[in-house]
């Protein structure tokens, strides 16, 4: 049960960002207006806190902020990109490096954690419902409508990949019998969501994920009767459930397992990304400017892999500041809460088939974890 004492607004009004993470509508850039308006009423309930304020973490906040200095004056110089391009992600990266002054206590981090997996298994049930309407055009980019909008199926496994390792740690550990029916029917639905997305990135990150977890569970729990029952139980019951509700599940299954030489014309994408990023030197240490991959090739929409788009659109100056912020947030995440450092493993592996610089579903997971406390957990492992 959450105790729902202790828990600030400010940590409130951060779940209302996890909440609309996947907002879209008809109405150009509504969701993206929504997912700004909710950061915006979270850094005013900020301010309007005076607890729990934490004095650590200015390596990573000045980190960001040079890093967002960075890209809206190199972005603002390009002759293939403007001001507007860098926006979004700066205004994500500044207000990650607002929450970096947060530490959350320990009823506020569970809060979080439920509200994200809540959130995500209401969002799994829209999610099916598309892919169910759109059938075989779904494996297309832009090809899924959630609300009447189109948006990319690969997106939306940044954050279901998230939510089933949660899920299935809770599943794996919880005691309470009606708890452990919500975390089951919520797996359940956010598997189903994956399998029916059709995507090879988020196939393979839902396997690494759930397997590393299962292997550490049935390497550190001691052996029993009802360890092994609890995992045959869980995945007859996903798999059943996979079979029952997913009307194009062998279609599903065929396309995710199915790796040619070109996956899905990925390979051709970095290759252009890395020429333009090794044009010349100025453009090896500073980049073309943030969004310029999008305009410089005639087929090329984007990088397709956000460290590729980090060198050839940001130069080497741009990916270092930005990979060492995303290494101290993976170390923070590590002595803390091991489970959370999973998570965002997965979803480092995950962008790198993914133009995810910009992207909320990447900078709500960082946002949490810069809450999440620094100190070591001498009891963290994963469960």
């Amino acid at each position: 049960m959450i105790l729902t004492k202790n828990i600030r607004f400010v940590v409130y009004c951060f779940s209302l960002v996890i909440a609309v993470m996947l907002l879209q509508t008809p109405v150009h850039g509504i969701g993206t207006i929504v997912a700004l308006a909710t950061m915006g009423i979270t850094s005013v309930a900020f301010f309007n806190t005076n607890r729990g304020l934490n004095r650590d973490q200015l390596s990573e906040r000045v980190l960001l902020i040079i890093f967002s200095i960075y890209i809206f004056l190199q972005t603002g110089l390009s002759p293939y990109t403007t001001i507007n391009d860098s926006l979004k992600v700066i205004a994500q990266a500044l207000f990650t490096c607002l929450l970096l002054k947060i530490s959350l206590n320990e009823n506020e981090q569970k809060f979080l954690k439920y509200a994200y997996e809540f959130f995500l298994s209401i969002w799994s049930i829209f999610i099916i419902q598309s892919c169910i309407d759109f059938r075989t055009t779904r494996y297309f980019h832009g090809s899924i409508a959630l609300f009447g909008s189109e948006i990319d199926p690969n997106y939306i496994g940044i954050p279901l990949v998230t939510a089933s390792i949660l899920l299935l740690n809770d599943i794996l550990s919880v005691s309470n019998k009606k708890l452990w029916l919500l975390f089951i029917s919520g797996y359940v639905l956010i598997s189903i969501a994956i399998i029916e997305t059709a995507s090879r990135g988020n196939f393979l990150s839902f396997v690494l994920g759930n397997g590393i977890l299962v292997y550490n569970y049935i390497k550190t729990a001691k052996a029993s009767f009802k360890k092994y029952f609890v995992l045959l139980l869980l995945f007859g019951g996903v798999f059943y459930g996979i079979l029952q509700l997913s009307n194009m599940f062998q279609d599903n299954f065929d396309r995710m397992t199915e790796f040619d030489s070109e996956s899905g014309n990925r390979l051709s994408l970095w290759m252009f990304s890395l020429n333009i990023w090794m044009t010349d030197l100025f453009t090896f240490i500073f980049g073309n400017g943030y969004g310029s991959v999008m305009g410089m090739g005639v087929d090329h929409l984007c990088s397709h892999n956000t460290y590729m788009q980090l060198l050839s659109e940001t130069g080497i100056v741009g990916f270092l500041l930005f990979i060492t912020f995303l290494l101290m947030m993976l170390k923070k995440s590590y002595y803390s809460d091991k489970v959370i450092a999973l998570c965002l493993f997965v979803t480092l592996f995950q962008i790198s088939a993914l133009n995810a610089l910009d992207n909320r579903c990447l900078w709500g997971m960082l946002g949490w974890i810069s809450m999440i406390p620094t100190k070591v957990n001498l009891n963290n492992k994963l469960k």
